[in-house]
């Protein structure tokens, strides 16, 4: 902010001291990153940008970006990882500079297309883990990985973007194997090497981030299904490959055999949270590649329920932010004809996120069950024979889900009994996403009895002389709901929930409830004296 301040001069040669710590402190990691941070601070902004863009000092940069050691060689991990905020950073200077000169893409790209070249020339020669090279191979993977994902974090323009999937794709070298086939012979060659993996894998979650629509093309573009067919493979070449692996120390478990799950998932939910993709379309032609890969991806979704995965805050955002686009509207097909177990791993998920003390966690999980319960509602009292046309047009729905609900008919329940629980005796940060998925339960478990046996197991636990105005407030709780799962009746049902929870308060500290005019519970006095006194001090 300060140098906003000083006027364009101060920005130069703060810039220009910059450039000499790349020149003559690349490898030193605290000056290296603390160099990057402040460029990237200086293309923050258009202004920025294009009062940089007229200095001689950035046209040679951008010109020659693969001079500085710490981009030309490949030796340090911890070093290779401030690449990607460096091309980042660089692009984001190239957009502004593209505007005006089209062609300079391609003079930008030249030093990384030198390195394409060479790795896949490399890749195609073959015998790579036999090459006494194979080390400086795989460094100069993770490297061309990272710098890779630091140009497309930043190349938001559609046109632009286009033109860098072009060259991930083709490379203006049909002798040359594109970048997904790089990914997938690395995957094989080094798939118990998360050094290597993990570059990759955020490399395709960053490919197919739709960021400001660069990806929706028009409707003569089929460049998005071309991107992810590509993509699939790589991720059942990886799901596939690690599923067969042996395990590792503990000490390296997570970072070999969980983590990269987490991004795994983020790919799927960039896919489908994009509003690019016409998977509907696949079944039409008999592809099977979206199939495929929510496959691998529940496959390793399933393995990871081993584990307490909600220590892990961004492995919990990934696989519960998967688990909430998967079950939305748009994946019902598959979700209605997958595996039982991967059916139930979905609602463990979700009960263990409920039960979780992380905000984000538990308002996904219900969220998530939400659209379980009102797509299992809705299917029950579909009356049979009848379809709506939309569904004439869709991939058919399959009913493995009852196989499942008949194989574990404590599912339901479990999750009854725990957001009860939660909303009656807990301090509950998330009351309104609780209540969402709350009414289908009730009505869901209210057919089988279920609900009726979970509220006499509550009243059950409480002291007898309350159990008849807590009875009345259960009764109270379903006052006015239709036996539907509708939004307006959805909430409704929260404000009764919100008065039902009050209510319970209001008794079990030794009041008793009266309704008024205002549907606000009052609390009136029961017991002695003294009793009243003590509820008071509560």
């Amino acid at each position: 902010m300060a140098l906003r301040l000083l006027g364009p001069y101060p920005y130069l040669i703060v810039f220009k001291l910059g450039i000499t710590n790349l020149k003559f402190w690349g490898k030193d990691e605290r000056i290296l990153n603390s160099t990057l941070a402040l460029l990237n601070d200086l293309t923050a902004g258009y202004s920025n940008i294009r009062r940089l863009l007229k200095t001689q000092e950035i046209q040679l940069l951008l010109r020659n970006h693969a001079v500085f050691d710490f981009v030309a060689t490949n030796e340090d991990i911890s070093i290779m990882r401030s690449r990607t905020n460096f091309y980042s950073s660089l692009m984001r200077l190239v957009n502004i500079e593209l505007e005006e000169e089209p062609a300079f893409f391609d003079e930008f790209m030249a030093p990384i297309t030198v390195k394409f070249k060479e790795i896949s020339a490399i890749f195609q020669n073959g015998n790579i883990s036999s090459s006494v090279n194979e080390t400086q191979i795989r460094m100069a993977v993770i490297g061309f990985m990272r710098d890779l994902r630091g140009i497309s974090a930043s190349c938001t323009r559609k046109q632009f973007y286009l033109n860098f999937l072009l060259w991930c794709f083709s490379n203006g070298d049909s002798n040359v194997s594109n970048l997904f086939s790089v990914m997938q012979e690395s995957i094989k060659l080094w798939i118990d090497n998360a050094d290597v993996v993990t570059p990759i894998l955020k490399l395709l979650a960053e490919l197919v981030m739709n960021r400001q629509s660069r990806l929706q093309y028009d409707m003569q573009s089929c460049m998005a299904v071309v991107l992810f067919r590509n993509i699939a493979k790589v991720i059942c070449e990886y799901g596939t490959r690690l599923l067969s692996l042996p395990p590792v120390p503990k000490e390296h478990h997570y970072k070999q055999r969980i983590k990269n799950t987490g991004v795994c998932c983020q790919i799927i939910k960039n896919v489908l949270a994009g509003n690019y993709l016409p998977f509907g379309v696949f079944y039409i032609y008999g592809d099977t590649c979206m199939t495929d890969t929510l496959d691998i991806t529940f496959k390793l979704f399933y393995k990871l329920q081993e584990e307490n995965f909600l220590v892990y805050p961004k492995l919990t955002q990934a696989v519960y932010g998967f688990l909430d686009i998967v079950t939305k509207d748009c994946t019902t097909a598959y979700i209605s004809k997958m595996e039982e177990i991967y059916f139930i791993a979905i609602f463990r998920a979700i009960h263990r996120g409920i039960c979780s003390v992380d905000t984000t966690a538990i308002s996904t999980s219900c969220s998530i069950l939400d659209q379980v319960i009102t797509y299992v509602f809705e299917q029950l009292t579909q009356q049979p024979g009848t379809t709506s046309m939309i569904q004439l047009y869709r991939e058919p729905e399959g009913d493995r889900w009852r196989t499942a609900f008949e194989k574990q008919p404590n599912v339901l329940y479990e999750m009854l009994v725990s957001i009860l629980s939660q909303i009656l005796f807990e301090e509950v940060k998330c009351q309104w996403s609780m209540s969402r998925p709350l009414l289908g339960l009730i009505i869901l478990t209210r057919e089988s009895g279920r609900f009726d046996e979970c509220k006499r197991e509550f009243l059950r636990q409480q002291p007898e002389n309350y159990q008849m105005e807590l009875d009345k407030a259960f009764t109270r709780l379903m006052d006015g709901i239709a036996k539907n799962v509708t939004l307006k009746n959805k909430d409704n049902f929260t404000q009764n929930l919100s008065t039902f929870r009050k209510e319970v308060d209001i008794i079990l500290r030794g009041g008793t409830v009266v309704s008024s005019s205002t549907d606000i519970p009052v609390t009136t006095s029961i017991g002695s004296e003294q009793e009243y006194t003590d509820n008071m001090t509560d």
